[in-house]
């Protein structure tokens, strides 16, 4: 009895067959070729689709990171309008103080009458973020006396606006507001307080090592360092919060 041969078709399949078996051998045994698994599969998942956890910033690190200005320190450009006479003047002020502190002592030198006194920093509500910071922004206000012998006793206060940074830091920052001279000690010695001007003044750098140690800030040159007095208890009527004393 003869056994029928196989067929064409039949012997073309068998060695497609045979071939693929060959070709898939090899890289299933290098490792290749490897059908992922369950925990494989998973932790694919988790690496596009989980959100990474938030960066945890500290609070008294996001207040920092808020306030556009952290002191006056530095040397700055001032241009005073007083009313009567009608006068402008240009001059340098020169703020001083340690380095963590919110206040100082501050002189000045130029077309008026020189003078010194103290100087403060201070919040003064919220507002938009300068350039290169993001979010809100704690703004500031600063606070500054100055002395001038005969001329008189002034005061000064404004809200430091800061527009940006500069690459090293140095905000770009101004402050303006009313000059107020202080008759017979002002308003808390029974004097009165009477507005003479305005003024405007621009931060233009840091103090070298050497302004900062400048004998011209000293005691011995100038008589008993100035302080600044915030009142932070109640106090008798006449004397107010936040009040530069003379």
């Amino acid at each position: 009895m003869r056994v029928p041969a196989k067929s064409p078709s039949r012997r073309t399949a068998t060695s497609f067959i045979a071939a693929a078996v060959s070709l898939i051998a090899p890289l299933h045994d290098s490792g290749a070729f490897e059908v992922p698994g369950r925990i494989d599969q998973e932790r694919l998942e988790q690496q596009l689709y989980t959100v990474p956890p938030p960066a945890v910033v500290p609070y008294q690190q996001q207040v920092n990171d808020a306030i556009t200005i952290q002191s006056m320190r530095g040397l700055w450009q001032i241009t005073e309008t007083f009313i009567t006479p009608r006068r402008e003047v240009s001059g340098i002020l020169t703020f001083r103080g340690a380095e963590f502190e919110e206040r100082g002592t501050v002189t000045y030198s130029g077309d008026a009458e020189s003078g010194r006194g103290p100087w403060i920093i201070k919040a003064d509500g919220f507002g938009r973020a300068p350039i290169g910071k993001v979010g809100g922004a704690i703004e500031r206000k600063g606070l500054f006396k100055l002395r001038r012998g005969l001329a008189g006793t002034f005061t000064y206060a404004g809200r430091i606006t800061v527009l940006g940074y500069a690459s090293d830091g140095l905000p770009d920052a101004t402050i303006e507001g009313d000059i107020i001279q202080l008759i017979n000690g002002g308003k808390t010695r029974g004097g009165r307080e009477d507005k003479v001007g305005t003024f405007r003044a621009k931060l233009e750098r840091r103090l070298t090592t050497a302004e900062e140690q400048a004998a011209s800030d000293s005691a011995a040159a100038g008589g008993q360092p100035e302080t600044l007095n915030v009142v932070s208890q109640p106090l008798p009527e006449r004397v107010v919060q936040g009040q530069l004393y003379q």
